[in-house]
């Protein structure tokens, strides 16, 4: 039935006639209705599942790329900022060591060389261990600090891990 009727409730309902285009390319009412390869008619304005679907799985894959790649990025910079206080301090005990006519500076370190040398020990913020400025004995116990050896004005960093570019991060 076509028209206008009111039901029970008060509510109005209007009621159209339901309508198929004859061929596969026709509209009807201003809306792109086409048949579909199983006889069926579909509105072609929207997206199928599958489509959908490949979508996220497209966007997922590329935030999984944009994520390594940034935590990449991170740790390189944490290791270059490693390397780079590693030098500072290695410039502020040859300092010292000319300085003192060919003495080391002994432990514990930062007595020796801050004020002086250095305004603090730098910090290490390695991804593998938490951030410190700690200065351990020439041993090497994988603290995540610096490594200092009195004997000898050694220092390094205190870490058997490997760094990104495939070196023992304590011999660099």
């Amino acid at each position: 039935m076509v028209g206008h009727e009111t039901l029970d409730l008060g509510v109005e309902v209007r009621i159209l006639p339901r309508q198929f285009p004859r061929s596969r390319n026709r509209t009807m009412e201003n809306r792109n209705w086409k048949m579909n390869k199983r006889g069926c008619v579909s509105d072609s304005k929207g997206f199928t599942l599958i489509e959908l679907m490949i979508s996220v799985a497209v966007i997922g894959l590329l935030a999984v790329t944009v994520i390594i790649i940034v935590g990449n990025a991170i740790r390189r910079t944490n290791e270059n900022v490693a390397r780079g206080n590693l030098g500072i301090l290695r410039m502020a005990i040859m300092t010292y060591y000319g300085t003192n006519e060919g003495a080391w500076p002994s432990n514990p370190l930062p007595n020796f060389l801050v004020p002086n040398y250095v305004n603090e020990i730098p910090y290490l913020n390695l991804n593998d261990h938490p951030r410190t400025n700690q200065v351990v004995g020439p041993n090497i116990t994988d603290s995540g600090g610096w490594c200092y050896d009195s004997a000898t004005g050694k220092i390094c960093i205190d870490c058997t891990h490997l760094g990104l570019d495939g070196t023992q991060i304590s011999g660099w």
